[in-house]
């Protein structure tokens, strides 16, 4: 007989800057799309707002986070905001944050939640030092086979994406508040930095890098190409995804499609222990 100790537990996690809900349309289709097989989605760049149905600058919407939980009934969220949003910056009047949201299905048993800014603190958008800010929003998660820490982590937005000594200090609190962490852990999000850099190797110290693994070469999008087309250097992968060594992962996809200047990862993995033999 096969003996199967411990069940493992198939989930589907989504991460996706969604640019302020500038391509809504396409972005609720979407959603509407993947919801009913994904569990965890992560987002970056997430406005809320005291007012509803307010539409800023290019198509921004104010109250994405209360839009996002009409097209996802079947979740519940937690935001966590990394900065005031001004007229300035979004057409936008008082009372409207952007910043980090994770939806998670209701029957997920959700044990703790927070925030913590890894650079920075929370800022006016479009004023001087904004892209300095780095936030990890994080939920732990309560599984069968032990506590399932998510991280959602939007980081320090300066050009171009190499090192600084700002992005090096992120990065090791990043690792610290993740190596600190018992159980199962997943950390995605929009690091705003290449690949090679000494940051993403500190961040993701320890566990699998996804983007490596499975040879991902672009999380942006033609919309962000032809955006920024005249900047010196190609800012062609800017999304992470990195798993615990005991995290199975099943499929990783980074689909080409057009519902922000990030593409979406798309993250199929177990949780469980694996059992080895079968007697």
């Amino acid at each position: 007989h096969n003996d199967f100790n411990v069940i493992l537990f198939n989930m589907r996690l989504i991460c996706l800057n969604l640019w302020g809900g500038r391509r809504y349309e396409a972005l609720k289709g979407f959603l509407e799309k993947m919801s009913a097989e994904t569990d965890i989605f992560c987002f970056q760049e997430v406005f809320q707002s005291e007012k509803v149905f307010l539409e800023g600058k290019e198509g921004r919407r104010l109250d994405l986070i209360e839009r996002l939980a009409e097209i996802l009934p079947a979740f519940d969220y937690c935001y966590a905001p990394t900065h005031t949003a001004n007229n300035k910056s979004a057409g936008a009047g008082s009372g409207v944050t952007i910043g980090n949201a994770i939806f998670y299905r209701k029957d997920l048993r959700l044990t703790e939640s927070g925030a913590f800014f890894a650079a920075g603190s929370l800022g006016e958008a479009g004023s001087i030092g904004t892209d300095e800010v780095g936030l990890l929003q994080y939920a732990v998660f309560k599984t069968e086979s032990g506590a399932f820490t998510v991280g959602n982590f939007h980081g320090i937005g300066l050009w171009p994406k190499n090192d600084t000594p700002a992005r090096l200090e992120q990065a090791k609190k990043v690792e610290k508040f993740f190596s600190a962490r018992n159980g199962s852990k997943l950390l995605c999000g929009d690091f705003n930095l290449k690949p090679e850099t000494e940051s993403i190797a500190i961040s993701g110290r320890g566990m699998k890098n996804l983007i490596n693994d499975f040879g991902v070469k672009l999380t942006r999008s033609k919309i962000s190409l032809e955006k920024f087309k005249d900047q010196p250097e190609k800012d062609t992968v800017s999304d992470y995804a990195f798993v615990s060594p005991d995290i199975q992962v099943n499929s990783f996809a980074v689909p080409d499609i057009e519902v922000s200047d990030h593409l979406p990862l798309v993250i199929n993995f177990s949780l469980g222990q694996h059992p080895n033999q079968v007697h």
